[in-house]
């Protein structure tokens, strides 16, 4: 059986369910300002994520930096937090 990884769930949950509160009509601010209250730092769960699966890559290749990003971008990154990493 496949282990979850609960913190990556949890990140796609808050994604997801930021995008279905953003399209039913509620501020993007009042959005940010829960889930900034949710004690998670997600840069460094972002950085887990990638040297758990990238530790070893070189990020001075271009196709192998674009491939580490669809790979956080899947698992439901922000740019912000992506470009913070590489």
């Amino acid at each position: 059986m496949k282990q979850v990884d609960t913190k990556t769930v949890r990140l796609k949950a808050m994604d997801y369910l930021a995008r279905r509160e953003h399209s039913r009509g509620i501020s993007d601010a009042l959005i940010v300002e829960q889930f900034s209250e949710q004690d998670v730092d997600w840069f460094a769960v972002a950085e887990a994520v990638f040297l758990k699966k990238y530790a070893d890559v070189n990020l001075d290749d271009p196709r192998e930096r674009a491939k580490c990003m669809r790979y956080l971008q899947y698992k439901g990154y922000d740019i912000e937090h992506i470009n913070a990493l590489l």
